[in-house]
This record gives C-alpha cells, sequence and structure tokens, in this order.
C-alpha cells in the first residue's frame, strides 16, 4: 500500500515564491520524501526552517480544500468550505514530514509525532453557501494565511474574491 501525502501541495518561501508538490506524489514508485524535498529545495533550504506549508488538496475531483502545515507551531490544519475534514490526508502530511526528518536529520534526534497536532476544520473556516464556489474559497484561505491575515471573508464577499484571483493571475503576481 502506498504511503500517500494528499493531492498537491504549494510551499509560499519567504521570498514569495511559491513551490507546488504535483498529485504524483501519491504514486506507486516514487521516493516521495526525496521527489518532494527537491521541488521545495529550488526556494527554501529546509523546510523544517519554512514557517508553514499550504497544501490545497482536491477530493475526487469534486472539492477543493487546504491543509496549512504550521511548521513553528507544529500543527497540521484543515480549512475546507463546506466544514469536513479528511483525517487521512492530514496523517498524509505528518508522515511526509517524518519522512522527510528521517531522510534529512537523522543525527538530530527521532521525529516526535507526538509533539505535532492535527487539527479538524474549525467553526471559523470561512463557509460556502453553494456548491461551487470551494476552488475561490481554498484560494482565499491559502491567500489570507500566506500573508499572516485572519480569514475575515464569507460568501458575502465572492465577487470581489473573484476578482481578486483574476488580477493577480493577470498580473502574474500575487496581489498585496
Amino acid at each position: 500500500m502506498t504511503k500517500g501525502y494528499g493531492e498537491s501541495t504549494i510551499t509560499r518561501t519567504s521570498s514569495g515564491g511559491v513551490v507546488r508538490f504535483p498529485a504524483k506524489v501519491r504514486h506507486p514508485g516514487y521516493k516521495k520524501s526525496d521527489y518532494c524535498t527537491r521541488i521545495v529545495l529550488k526556494h527554501a533550504k529546509d523546510i523544517f526552517n519554512l514557517k508553514y506549508i499550504i497544501c490545497p488538496v482536491n477530493e475526487g475531483n469534486v472539492h477543493w480544500v487546504s491543509a496549512v502545515i504550521f511548521m513553528e507551531e507544529k500543527k497540521i490544519q484543515w480549512f475546507d468550505s463546506m466544514g469536513g475534514t479528511d483525517m487521512y490526508r492530514l496523517n498524509g502530511l505528518l508522515r511526509y514530514l517524518k519522512d522527510e526528518w528521517n531522510a534529512k536529520k537523522k543525527g538530530q534526534g527521532e521525529f516526535n509525532e507526538d509533539e505535532w497536532e492535527l487539527v479538524r476544520c474549525t467553526a471559523d473556516t470561512p463557509r460556502q453557501s453553494n456548491g461551487y464556489d470551494c476552488g475561490v474559497f481554498t484560494c482565499m484561505i491559502c491567500d489570507f494565511i500566506s500573508k499572516d491575515q485572519p480569514l475575515l471573508f464569507n460568501q458575502s464577499h465572492i465577487h470581489q474574491c473573484r476578482d481578486r484571483i483574476a488580477l493577480s493571475i493577470m498580473k502574474n503576481c500575487a496581489i498585496e
């Protein structure tokens, strides 16, 4: 059985760069930790020195959610605009961290899974009120978290959020 880490993972580096771990990391035959780490190391020397790793996740090609690995807080949190939580994927991200630690930091002690908190989707996560805005919510959650801003938006802001995303795409950069 393959240990999956999730659908995809992005990391915003201190210089503002974004790295995405492709879905291929879940397929048999990949050395997941090495493959993911090569992608991250283009932008960061050590994932354990990052502030967070932001992971957009596509669930069954029908719904987008986010998981965020808060490295400093040792917390992996699920953000779903419909309120659900996928503990399998949260545990998969914890496995990725453990594999990465074991591959890169062997001489620095054991990776202690007990120090890490897996956080289900909380009641204050912004919620969509329809069946099609999950991608917008996921993009905005990732954007707000990457800028250390509270998640203070809701369904009534969705048109402004869509405009912000479109402007980011047209300008080929994140909008401050």
